[in-house]
């Protein structure tokens, strides 16, 4: 079984995302082009789908429509999917009602017309930090609190953990057929018991990063297969293809 999973670290786009989505109607029925349009992505903080689902739920509730231009004073622009965004729970919730523009002019930057690689850099691997002296950064950094502790230590995690899930089911299906041509082979009762008990072990370890893996895929398992435009592009946005890692996960002990 092949995946495409996410980067360890989302790189930042060095272009301004691009809308392949149409859909027309009510708000309300934005989300599906909204997913595949920003890959499943956060376009603000950059926590993929998956970073929200810690026990592999689906993206029920950890994703919101966010306006740009909020609803409460621009009504007019509430069903314009130019002004319809995908926004992690986090993001949406700290925006709150803060306006697009402040009293010191300091206005939200689009994604879809922003690169965020023009304005933010990584520190340490995890904060996304405005550059020195852009203002605009700086409001949608502090308006999105693009470095709140809970998307912190979603990135820490995937950018820590990841490798070592996919360190076990690269290294460890190898060691675990050792232990059980060990056990074939060994005529020592207590022996071939102990090689199966390291053999079932590891299995088990192998099972559970099989899990995360697919969790962490880029596309996600209830990606939609329709949406409400009916002839967008269902693939990937290229800045994010280009970052997915393919891996070849372990057949099953029965599948060998």
């Amino acid at each position: 079984m092949n995946v495409q999973l996410v980067p360890t670290r989302t790189e930042l786009p060095g272009q301004p995302q691009q809308r392949r989505h149409r859909p027309a109607g009510r708000w309300t029925t934005f989300m599906a082009c909204l997913r595949w349009d920003f890959g499943f992505t956060c376009p603000f903080c950059l926590l993929h789908e998956a970073d929200l689902s810690e026990h592999g739920a689906t993206r029920e509730g950890m994703l919101n429509v966010e306006h740009l231009a909020r609803r409460e004073t621009n009504p007019e622009r509430q069903h314009d999917y130019d002004n319809a965004f995908l926004a992690c729970r986090f993001c949406n919730s700290s925006r709150g009602r803060k306006p697009s523009t402040d009293a010191d002019g300091r206005t939200l930057l689009d994604p879809t017309r922003a690169a965020w690689a023009a304005h933010f850099v990584w520190r340490n691997e995890k904060f996304l930090c405005p550059k020195p002296g852009d203002a605009d950064a700086a409001y949608t950094w502090k308006t999105y609190a693009l470095d709140d502790e809970k998307k912190v230590t979603r990135r820490q995690w995937r950018r820590e953990s990841l490798p070592i899930y996919r360190s076990a089911v690269e290294e460890f299906p190898d060691i675990i057929a050792a232990w059980h041509r060990e056990a074939r082979s060994t005529r020592d009762p207590a022996q071939a018991k102990s090689a199966l008990d390291k053999a079932r072990n590891l299995q088990r370890q192998v099972d559970i990063a099989v899990k995360v893996l697919i969790r962490f895929s880029v596309v996600p398992a209830d990606a939609p297969e329709r949406c409400r435009c009916g002839d967008g592009e269902h693939a990937l946005p290229a800045w994010l293809a280009q970052q997915s890692q393919s891996l070849s996960l372990p057949a099953s002990p029965t599948q060998r």
